[in-house]
Formats: structure tokens, sequence, C-alpha cells
């Protein structure tokens, strides 16, 4: 066994504490921190070179610029989680398809592929292999260098620079991990990318996260700035509404409109005036990134509605995709 250099071995090191079975938020943050300066470091990412800090417009939706792309490592628990997730996915993976190479689709890697990171640390090359697709160049080029200052060559089918939304693999994998998304689904195209590529998911195959909900809700906003300054221990701040929808294997299948209809009564705006959109991941069955935990669950103000009265309504909501998904919104009296 070759020894490793110290860039691997401290990769090795922070990979363990990643991997580590309990939630602590403070340790996590140094650790993603660590990491973060380990990959900047080993790629010369940096925010003083323009094309670095420059997104992509897709038809599907926004491509985040590398160095942007890159300092989503550092929101702790979102990193912790999916990475955790990942690693207990190819355990589940190792028992539903045993003796099998398994072959893992990371679609939207960025310019580090983290989530892939600790798994090359704990498995060898021939349990494992993953193809690897960005649609950035720049990302492409970046990961690229990570993949050989860790000598994680042996594990990388490919690097495929295109746009996740058209890429049809020669074979069906047994592992599909795709995070390119933000709070509500805005933005970034991962529900596209998701009915895209499960219906090439091996039969049996897992999706991770297994599941991503939306809900909307209401908030007091006064009541959750008393609780964020501590002065008071109870986040009583919202209320839960209807669900909107959930994206999973099923139906990411189905692929079929995303309307909805909420009531919104009164008697509860009266207290939680702001009409929010609430999202929770469910990455695996024992792991989920709920409310306010991660930047991809902080509750989203539909902000384009307005109530003008003091009466009950319906707010319409629709999914669209394209250039700039998200959900749009109109209202009706009830």
């Amino acid at each position: 066994m070759r020894a490793l250099t110290p860039a691997q071995a401290l990769l090795h090191t922070l990979s363990s504490q990643l991997l580590a079975e309990a939630d602590d938020f403070l340790a996590a943050y140094h650790t993603c921190a660590a990491l973060h300066t380990l990959l900047l470091e080993c790629t010369g990412l940096s925010a003083q070179d323009s094309v670095q800090m420059a997104a992509l417009n897709l038809p599907s939706g926004k491509a985040l610029a590398p160095f942007f792309a890159a300092a989503c490592i550092q929101d702790p628990l979102r990193t912790k989680k999916f990475a955790r997730g990942v690693f207990e996915s190819v355990r589940a993976a190792k028992k539903r398809f045993p003796g099998a190479r398994l072959h893992l689709l990371y679609a939207g890697t960025g310019p580090f592929a983290m989530l892939i990171l600790p798994l090359c640390t704990v498995f060898s090359p021939a349990e494992i292999g993953f193809t690897l697709l960005e649609v950035h160049p720049e990302s492409a080029r970046h990961l690229q260098k990570v993949i050989d200052v860790f000598g994680m060559q042996d594990f990388v089918h490919s690097i495929v620079e295109t746009d996740a939304t058209t890429y049809q693999a020669s074979q069906p994998f047994h592992i599909l991990l795709i995070e390119t998304m933000q709070a509500a689904l805005a933005s970034e195209p991962q529900l596209a990318i998701t009915q895209h590529l499960v219906p090439q998911l091996a039969p049996g195959g897992i999706l991770i996260p297994q599941a991503i909900t939306i809900q909307a809700g209401l908030l007091n906003p006064g009541k959750e700035d008393a609780y964020l300054l501590g002065l008071t221990t109870v986040r009583d701040s919202y209320v839960g509404l209807n669900p909107v929808f959930q994206l999973d294997l099923n139906t990411a299948l189905q692929q079929t409109a995303i309307t909805t209809k909420v009531p919104v009564p009164w008697s509860l705006r009266k207290d939680y005036p702001q009409l929010m959109l609430f999202t929770n991941l469910k990455i695996t069955d024992s792991i989920q990134l709920d409310f306010w935990e991660s930047g991809l669950t902080i509750p989203q103000r539909l902000s384009d509605l307005t109530f003008e009265k003091d009466i009950d309504y319906e707010v319409y909501l629709q999914y669209k995709q394209g250039e700039n998904p998200k959900f749009y919104t109109s209202k009706t009296v009830f």
C-alpha cells in the first residue's frame, strides 16, 4: 500500500469526522471549513478569477459558479448529512446488489465532488466506481485536479462535461446522487435532472436524496426573530398548511404537472402573516435535513403574493420549469 501524501492523509482524517454518526453542528462546522480550505489549496480555485465567479444559465435553470458551488461545503449540516447519507446508501446498495461493483452517477458535482470524496477513504475501487457529471467547464477542470491530487483515478469511470438533463448513460447505475437545488426547488434544475435520470437507474437502484418535500406554511417574523435572538426557547413562529409537492422515485417517473391549491384562512394569517414554502429533505430513511437546518431548507417567502383584505384566500401554486424554475402563484377568495 502506497504511503499517503499530507493532503491525502488530511482528507482521510476529515472524512472520518464527517462520516461520524453524531450531528454536532460545531464539529461539523470546523470539519467543513477545513475541507473547504484543503480543496481550495489543492485546486487553486479563487474568487480572484472572474471565470470562476460566473454562473451558467441553462435551459433548465442555473448552474452555480465554481467558487460558489465550492462554498456550499461550508453549509455544515448539509455537507455532513449528505456525506453520511451517501455512505449509508452505498452500504445499502452493497446488500441489494451483492457481488457487483457499484456504479454511482453523481450529477452536478461542482468543482470538488465533495459528497463522494469520503467514500474513497472507506471503500475500494473494486467496490464502487463513479461517473461524474458537471456542466460548468471550470468546475469540470478543477474536479480533474481533485481526482489527480487525491489519487482517485481508479474510482472514476469518467468526468463528463455535460448538461445532466440530456445525459444518456451507457449502462444503468445503482445509485443516483443529485444535489443541484436551492430551497423550494427554485433556480437550479434539481427537478429536471431527476426526471431525466431516474428512468436510467437500475431496477432497485437508490436515489439520493430519497425525497424532497415542499409544504406551504405561515410565518410570524417577529416570533422567529425572538427565537433567533434567544429571547424564547420555543420555535412557535410558523404553522404548517397543505403539502405542495414531493419529489421522489415515483413522482420523477410520473412527470405530471405540479399544481395545488392551498387554503389560507384569516384565522391563522392574522397571527402568521407571511405565506412561505418550507423544504424538507429525506436523504435516507434515517437522515433528514429539516426546516432551517441548511441553506437548502430555509423557508422561502412567496414575496410576489400579497393579501389586501382580512379574509380567507385560496392560493394556487404551479411549478414551472425552464430557465428560472420555481413555484408561481395566484390567489382567489373562498
